[in-house]
């Protein structure tokens, strides 16, 4: 697809940059919501959950629930200053339907909405693509994709768009789960402008401020940081200057601050002969800005292990300058999107205990 930076501008991003906003492509099941045709909670402690939508659809008789992900309502009122607005859900049209009104809905009983305005600009369901398998940018964005970012908690959906891609830990709260991303299909036409449609629930509606009153959900917060960060830096002058003028230049800069400065070893995290630089882990190291080692050596700074007695764990318990931490330190880095501090997240009680203070790594 083309750059910005490649000189005739389209009427929509002449807009955009006019109006100094990016394109944001939303998914909906596990990325913004968790829908299930059941209301038991898997958390089993949760004896009444509280704030659950439940609606029926015009053309089925299943009663659905759904529950936002916390802190959502306030995340789409400010991506909405920076971010024009887009779903893309391999739900079908009557569910995304339904889902959309809710959310309009709410943030116009709330006074967050006008109710002659819209939220999301266009509305893509897996009714709307021949390609039922994958999500296509190209269903939204023919030509440009240097103004469009994208959130899922789904990254082997988007084959063509992994740059634009800002992946989000999927969110659960029910025991089950409808079955929204297993595609099927019919034909129907993109949902554009206002949804005015009220859907049908069965329980009173939750009001705004007590959603917003939910504590919000940290990777809900981490992405919003990042799409912050993003349109921050894209409007820069400094950064225009440099002549980066899309954004996904801007994001890789972003996500390979993370781990940058850092060399890890695993050790007991992969199969024998597995090498880690072909595993998805692997990679989201390298998309991050850290290096891979498969030994420890003078340059390694981290041995992440799933094994406290692992000869690589040994050999890095005679260095005062190498972090030996658990699995969950990495997965919490990239879930989070910061480098979060390696002595929450030892391998056992002594595994930190060697390396003196003034060698910690920033």
């Amino acid at each position: 697809m083309s750059s910005v930076v490649s000189g005739n501008l389209t009427s929509e991003t002449e807009r955009l940059l006019n109006n100094k906003k990016l394109s944001l492509i939303l998914d909906l099941d596990r990325t913004l919501l968790h829908a299930s045709h059941e209301w038991t909670p898997k958390d089993s402690r949760v004896k009444h959950p509280t704030n659950v939508f439940s609606f029926t659809l015009d053309d089925s008789t299943s009663e659905y629930y759904l529950k936002f992900r916390p802190g959502l309502f306030n995340f789409l009122e400010e991506v909405s200053q920076m971010y024009e607005l887009y779903i893309y859900t391999m739900g079908s049209r009557s569910y995304a339907n339904q889902v959309v009104t809710l959310i309009e809905s709410t943030l116009i009983e709330g006074n967050r909405l006008n109710k002659e305005e819209s939220l999301f600009l266009k509305v893509i369901s897996r009714d709307d693509s021949q390609n039922v398998i994958t999500k296509l940018l190209t269903n939204l964005f023919e030509c440009d994709d240097s103004m469009v970012l994208i959130v899922d908690d789904s990254e082997d959906i988007w084959p063509d768009a992994s740059e634009n891609l800002i992946s989000i830990e999927p969110y659960t709260f029910f025991s089950n789960e409808i079955a929204s991303k297993n595609p099927q299909t019919s034909s129907t036409h993109a949902v554009e402008g206002s949804l005015q449609q009220q859907p049908k629930n069965l329980f009173p509606q939750p009001k705004l401020e007590d959603l917003n009153s939910e504590e919000p959900d940290e990777c809900l917060c981490a992405v919003l940081r990042v799409l912050t960060e993003c349109h921050t830096r894209f409007f820069h002058r400094d950064y225009q200057i440099l002549g980066s003028k899309d954004i996904k230049v801007v994001l890789r800069d972003i996500l390979s601050g993370i781990l940058r400065g850092t060399t890890l070893v695993f050790s007991h995290v992969f199969l024998w002969g597995v090498l880690p630089k072909n595993t998805p882990l692997g990679r989201k190291v390298v998309r991050f800005g850290g290096e891979l080692s498969i030994d420890v050596n003078d340059k390694i700074t981290h041995v992440v292990a799933n094994n406290s007695g692992t000869q690589k764990v040994r050999e890095a318990k005679h260095r005062n300058d190498v972090y030996i931490v658990c699995l969950e330190w990495l997965t919490m880095c990239i879930k989070l999107y910061k480098r979060v501090d390696e002595y929450l997240y030892p391998l056992d009680s002594l595994s930190l205990i060697h390396i003196s203070e003034p060698t910690r790594l920033l």
